[in-house]
């Protein structure tokens, strides 16, 4: 079976953000998100703890990408630091 097209799989953003709290675990932070992003298709990709603060990615269709920033950044944990079509340049610019 061929992989699915570009135009198929859709546009799409990646956000990353900082959290002010150190979560306990993935599972844990990604219960949180889900509360804060009920609303929109998300999906959360790297997680990293470094100095009691938490950075992750989270991937967000092209539609939902407005709104799952305000919904982020109306919540006192989280800070969107930056946003791109491409995971490698947040990677590159949070880690």
């Amino acid at each position: 079976m061929g992989r699915v097209s570009k135009v198929a799989r859709g546009k799409h953003r990646w956000i990353g953000v900082r959290g002010d709290k150190r979560y306990e675990s993935r599972g844990e932070l990604m219960d949180i998100i889900s509360d804060i992003l009920e609303q929109c298709e998300w999906r959360l990709y790297d997680v990293r703890f470094i100095d009691q603060m938490c950075f992750f990615i989270i991937k967000t269709q092209l539609q939902d990408y407005e709104k799952s920033l305000n919904l982020i950044n109306s919540h006192n944990s989280f800070e969107t630091l930056t946003s791109s079509g491409k995971i490698n340049r947040i990677r590159e610019r949070i880690f």
